[in-house]
């Protein structure tokens, strides 16, 4: 019976080893792909007319590791040289809908067939930047289902569809 327990205790002892190793692996990958990520979004927000936002992904690691990695993952934004802050403390929901938007468009050949809704993506732009918004969506729209919440017939003229309420 004792030696039984010592190789479980044994196996245990690998598997830790293993995951720990794996774990380095899979934190060494993330931090990579989110020095590429946040180079790809913070092009497509220079597209979208926010050129004063600065994209950031910063990995943390956790004290204790659970099935998905050591890492904790933070969406964090610089607006205009100013502190780094967190994603969802600093923007508005059209703001919010726009980095949304980059981030899909950079990650759209990675991911397709979701269907997208964006709401109030039209807030406080016009002009170039909801023409930019438009020509964004667009190329979304190649490969993921978009529902559009607008009020701006700018952003109309991209869409196959429209449905008008009221």
């Amino acid at each position: 019976f004792d030696e039984e327990i010592k190789l479980i205790k044994k196996d245990i002892l690998e598997n830790e080893n293993k995951n720990d190793k794996i774990a380095i692996l899979i934190s060494n990958i993330r931090k990579e792909k989110s020095e590429q990520l946040s180079r790809i979004v913070n092009h497509e927000l220079s597209h979208l007319k926010m050129d004063g936002i600065k994209f950031l992904i910063n990995c943390n690691e956790k004290k204790e590791k659970t099935i998905i990695g050591k890492d904790e993952i933070f969406f964090l934004i610089r607006n205009n040289n100013l502190a780094v802050q967190d994603l969802d403390k600093i923007v508005s929901g059209g703001e919010l809908s726009r980095i949304l938007l980059a981030l899909k468009v950079s990650l759209a050949k990675e991911t397709e067939g979701l269907t997208l809704i964006f709401d109030e993506i039209d807030r406080g732009i016009g002009g170039a930047t909801a023409e930019s918004v438009g020509e964004r969506l667009s190329i979304l729209s190649k490969t993921e289902q978009i529902l559009l919440i607008t009020t701006m017939h700018t952003l109309q003229k991209w869409v196959e569809h429209v449905v008008s309420i009221g």
